[in-house]
């Protein structure tokens, strides 16, 4: 038998969420429409086995979709899309936030608050607005993107402190399920050279990655378990790296609030 690289899974993951959140995010009428629209409602419908944390969870996700959704079709302002984008991104932190303060993960908590006294900086992102032709046929229908100067040093921060709180709240297969999941707004930033797209895609790939692993959970648990990735784990959540990620958390959050000031 044959054995493969113990990335090759999470590798193969990641291309097809960039794939999936690219189509979703850059389309969002029929692409947003289709993958994180309809879907989401369709296992909100049928999905029986769901728990109050995963319903909860869809459907703050499903919320913004929409908003993207009637934006394009120009229902929405841009301006309001944008301001309910960020509400909910709030919404999300606070909501793993208080999950880490009742297991007690001290360190994630106060990484989780640095990144809720910073999210403000969101707010700088703006809705791309519709270039018409002169038929007047619509060329190019929208969507947000962010400009803020500490961008780059947030995202990091979000990054680490995500997938902390993943670790302690899911199984570990799930925790590297989510390495893709986390990576997929980065990776399509580097692929633009606009870290201001990493929101956007965030909202896709969370939505489609969602999804997936509420419709797929068992299987995910079982393809993806492998040591490797299990003793990592083990290694990230022992009290000594805890104390470093939330050092280094907080510390990108105040670079992050330093650069959207000075630049």
């Amino acid at each position: 038998m044959v054995k493969t690289h113990h990335s090759i899974e999470t590798i193969f993951l990641l291309i097809i969420l960039t794939v999936l959140s690219s189509i979703a995010a850059l389309f969002p009428l029929w692409g947003n429409g289709i993958l994180t629209v309809a879907l989401p409602i369709y296992l909100l419908i049928t999905g029986k086995q769901m728990v109050p944390f995963e319903r909860i969870k869809i459907s703050t996700l499903l919320i913004g979709r929409v908003l993207t959704f009637l934006t394009a079709l120009l229902v929405v302002p841009g301006t309001l899309l944008v301001k309910s984008i960020v509400v909910l991104l709030y919404i999300n932190i606070l909501e793993a936030l208080i999950s880490d303060l009742k297991k007690k993960s001290y360190f994630n908590v106060l990484s989780g608050a640095a990144l809720l006294l910073t999210t403000h900086i969101l707010f700088s992102t703006e809705w791309v607005t519709p270039v018409i032709s002169e038929s007047y046929k619509i060329v190019h229908i929208g969507y947000y993107i962010s400009t803020n100067a500490g961008l780059i040093p947030w995202i990091l921060a979000y990054t680490i402190w995500n997938w902390n709180f993943v670790i302690f709240e899911f199984p570990k297969s799930i925790g590297r399920y989510h390495l893709a999941i986390l990576a997929t707004p980065i990776l399509f930033s580097l692929i633009t050279l606009n870290p201001g797209f990493w929101l956007l895609l965030r909202g896709s790939s969370l939505t489609i990655g969602g999804v997936i692993q509420i419709s797929y959970k068992d299987k995910l648990i079982t393809k993806l378990d492998h040591d490797y990735y299990s003793n990592l784990i083990d290694r990230v959540k022992s009290r000594t790296i805890q104390i470093i990620l939330m050092i280094i958390t907080i510390a990108l959050c105040i670079s992050a609030l330093l650069f959207s000031v000075l630049y």
